[in-house]
């Protein structure tokens, strides 16, 4: 039987925000009188990178720069520790994926949030987005982590899709993803009059592209210009408001001006999906709130971002069975069934990428606690499908 846990430990190589106190169930876990602590591997993966985390108070966070740091720091962990994994499946954290075997600490591995993979779009679209780095992760992923890998004490998980097969983790544990941590707490009543929300993405200047050395899929130059034009034409048809539902790392003060001095409302995403009489976005995995609150939704591309990210786009549509509008290319009935559901696709989508029927109405880091202190759960009634208004 395992010893009580004293602490849980965050394996990170992204910076752990204050957003994350929450988010990644810190809070929950030190008011269950836990320590918690992130080790923070951003120095040792992605060496030269800015650190952008904020200020966590009690939360302790140990930059680890060296391999050598990095097993220290792993086998000074015993049973009384849940370590939480965090890090990507690739090359880079294979070392430490092998520092892990001689890890005493209780292991977890978390699969959730996933989103729909887009068509191959045939070969040669296929071997244009390769690159040596890509094709070495791959590699890395399906041939040697299995073999070098510690296999997780637990995987926990969320949705059909995100199931890991059964041989992967001595205990697989179904939760839900983590957006629906937020639709279990109380919603707050309505008290606008109808209007659109448009889920914000913060595209021309979202830091992750410089973090990550990749392009940036659209420019503000062309990008801001179209929206505003369709918000124009969308507010006329409708005779509702679009507010824009900015996103957590973009900031705006100053700056309204961008979306047309449209309402810009930060840190209410969920309330404002939740209460809109339609939602717009691009690839933004909030789409969830949008599926568990069955509101209507159009997904928006542009020229610029049908080059960069369309079949992405367009698999999120077609999974959900709603459209794709070219904003800066409006065919003629583009309001058709603009505020229609599918019922049907929205029950799937639910099932397959947000939540398996019968699993626990509880935050989700509360799955994984029960779940590590051997708690075992009684199984709710099937999951109902979302839409028919069902609304926690």
């Amino acid at each position: 039987m395992r010893e009580p846990l004293r602490k849980v430990a965050y394996l990170m190589e992204v910076p752990f925000t204050a957003r994350d106190v929450v988010r990644l169930g810190a809070q929950l876990y030190q008011n269950a009188g836990l320590e918690v602590e992130v080790l923070d591997l951003q120095p040792l993966l992605h060496p030269g990178r800015p650190d952008s985390s904020e200020p966590e108070g009690v939360i302790e966070k140990r930059p680890l720069s060296t391999m050598a740091a990095v097993r220290a720091a792993l086998n000074g962990f015993g049973p009384d520790v849940m370590l939480i994994n965090l890090l990507a499946r690739n090359a880079a954290a294979l070392p430490v994926a092998k520092a892990l075997r001689a890890c005493r600490a209780l292991c977890v591995e978390v699969r959730t949030n996933a989103v729909p993979s887009p068509g191959s779009g045939g070969l040669r679209r296929r071997l244009a987005r390769l690159t040596p780095r890509k094709v070495w992760d791959a590699l890395a992923r399906i041939l040697l982590w299995p073999w070098v890998a510690r296999r997780p004490d637990i995987i926990i998980y969320g949705g059909e899709v995100m199931r890991p097969a059964s041989y992967e983790a001595a205990r697989l544990v179904s939760a839900h993803a983590l957006d629906y941590d937020l639709f279990l707490e109380k919603a707050e009543p309505q008290s606008e009059e109808p209007y659109i929300t448009f889920i914000d993405q913060h595209l021309p200047f979202h830091p992750d592209f410089n973090m990550l050395k990749s392009a940036f899929p659209v420019t503000p130059e062309q990008y801001y210009p179209s929206l505003r034009a369709f918000f124009d034409v969308l507010e006329a048809h409708t005779g509702m408001p679009v507010i824009i539902a900015a996103h957590p790392r973009a900031e705006y003060e100053g700056t309204a001006r961008l979306f047309g001095n449209r309402r810009v409302v930060g840190g209410r995403t969920l309330e404002l999906v939740r209460h809109a009489s339609l939602v717009l976005l691009h690839y933004s995995t909030a789409l969830n709130f949008a599926i568990l609150a069955n509101t209507p939704m159009l997904f928006l591309s542009t020229n610029e971002l049908e080059r960069a990210m369309g079949p992405t786009i367009a698999a999120m549509a077609a999974l959900t069975g709603r459209p794709v509008l070219n904003v800066d290319r409006l065919p003629e009935e583009w309001s058709a069934g603009l505020l229609e559901v599918d019922a049907r696709a929205y029950a799937a989508y639910c099932r397959r990428y947000i939540k398996e029927p019968r699993t626990p109405e509880k935050p989700f880091w509360q799955i994984l606690l029960d779940a590590a202190n051997g708690t075992r759960e009684s199984r709710t009634p099937p999951f109902p499908p979302r839409p028919a208004g069902m609304k926690p």
